[in-house]
């Protein structure tokens, strides 16, 4: 978070496509601004949807509680006017070809109903550009994510186990094997953090491109068809980094499924679940 940004400058403003997708904990936005890419996106959270509250200064409509600039989020603590913001957690943001996602816990920037959010774009300069917003994350709320209530057709999260059953969907006829990846909400790379293959469950060791994993658990399937599953996949441990030392430590998961024929060619994914949290046992 830049102290000497230049907040004399308003940017430009227009439209843009808005996305907003709500878990139980979780908030996870994007932006398409059709723009080229600027190394400084900055996400304005007014909590409480008041915009007589908050920073004030040169965003229209809104007043800012919260921000999230990098992997940080940070809380407001001047007059209204004053730069003035206090580290408050983390947060995830990634910016690729003008299209720039946030992710944080809801929790943490108090989100609720009313909140809106605005991006503002700097440059390398840290000379501000475009604005899109404010915009009511409830507008477009898709709610595809969730925690230990929420549960979809597939897929149900209790404490640290994550629940499957195939029983529950169309699995394709000719199904022999299954791939169940499970992975950091905010990451991007291809592949990442857990991989349950048939029953064998397989940590990520590669650079996020190669097919790298090692074996560290089995499950029980209770399906005895193969290319089905059900089963509990206690792999919360693992993820809240106490069961294994080189696992991955995360706050928000995504899982999906992915299914293959005899000779491991692709038949078709799941639907997923995002934003999820494993708790504690």
């Amino acid at each position: 978070q830049n102290q000497n940004q230049n907040q004399n400058q308003a940017g430009e403003q227009d439209g843009g496509d808005f996305t907003v997708e709500r878990g139980v904990n979780s908030l996870r936005v994007t932006f398409n601004t059709g723009r080229e890419n600027q190394p400084h996106p900055t996400l304005f959270i007014d909590s409480d949807g008041n915009d007589r509250t908050g920073y004030r200064r040169e965003l229209e409509d809104l007043g800012a509680d919260y921000l999230v600039q990098g992997n940080r989020l940070y809380r407001y603590s001047g007059d209204g006017n004053r730069w003035s913001w206090t580290a408050a957690g983390t947060a995830s943001s990634h910016g690729e070809g003008g299209v720039y996602t946030f992710s944080l816990e809801s929790d943490d920037a108090q989100i609720g109903d009313e909140t809106k959010v605005t991006l503002k774009v700097y440059d390398a300069n840290w000379e501000p550009g475009r604005i899109m917003g404010p915009y009511l994350i409830t507008a477009t709320n898709v709610n595809e994510g969730g925690a230990e209530e929420h549960q979809n057709s597939l897929f149900t999260v209790n404490g640290a186990v994550l629940h499957v059953n195939t029983d529950n969907m169309e699995v394709p006829a000719n199904a022999v094997h299954y791939d169940l990846f499970i992975r950091d909400h905010s990451s991007h790379d291809r592949y990442q953090g857990f991989l349950v293959e048939d029953g064998r469950t397989y940590l990520y060791t590669g650079d996020g491109n190669t097919w790298r994993w090692r074996h560290v658990d089995d499950i029980e399937d209770r399906n005895p068809q193969r290319g089905r599953v059900n089963a509990d996949v206690g792999l919360g441990d693992f993820i809240l980094n106490r069961a294994d030392e080189s696992a991955y430590e995360w706050a928000l998961s995504d899982a999906h499924i992915s299914f293959y024929d005899a000779n491991w060619n692709f038949l078709g994914s799941s639907e997923e679940i995002r934003g999820f949290r494993f708790r504690d046992q």
